[in-house]
């Protein structure tokens, strides 16, 4: 499996456009760099878990974000997806040992859903699970900013 294949799992967890995703591999990595494969099953397996989380957390927004707030879900999953990519391209450009790549992959995942869980569980707490469109709308918000910032941070970093 090589960074490509991953960066079709993603935008299929996400439910986003893979092309958004292989553009940005195509701009900055080599050919080299993309075809490089990653052998260790105790690692592909884990990403897959996460992967399965992402899903989930897709699953919950289409469910639970109606109106006005699904543009902003949208916008916030697209914007998830360009930043894990991100992230997977500076650690490429940075290692030569794919493990390193996968290890950091995996943390970007584990924050991201651990701030997530840990929101929505507030979110449930506060108001009961049923009217919690604010506090989400105001996540989203917060999120989409969150990840502008980043994701410049990032082009910064790989000039």
């Amino acid at each position: 499996m090589n960074i490509l294949d991953i960066s079709e799992l993603i935008s299929k967890a996400l439910g986003i456009d893979n092309e958004i995703l292989r553009k940005i591999l195509e701009d900055k990595l080599s050919p080299e760099q993309l075809s490089l494969n990653f052998e260790n099953d105790e690692k592909m397996v884990k990403i897959k878990s996460l992967l399965e989380k992402d899903a989930n957390i897709l699953k919950f927004g289409d469910d639970h974000i109606k109106g006005k707030s699904k543009e902003n879900f949208i916008k916030l999953k697209n914007s998830l997806g360009k930043l894990q990519i991100l992230v997977l391209i500076n650690d490429i450009k940075k290692s030569k040992d794919c493990n390193d790549v996968l290890d950091s992959f995996m943390k970007v995942f584990n924050d991201k859903i651990d701030s997530v869980n840990t929101i929505l569980e507030d979110n449930l707490t506060q108001k009961g699970g049923n009217n919690n469109n604010i506090y989400i709308k105001k996540y989203l918000k917060y999120k989409i900013k969150y990840l502008k910032y980043k994701i410049k941070y990032l082009k910064i970093l790989s000039f």
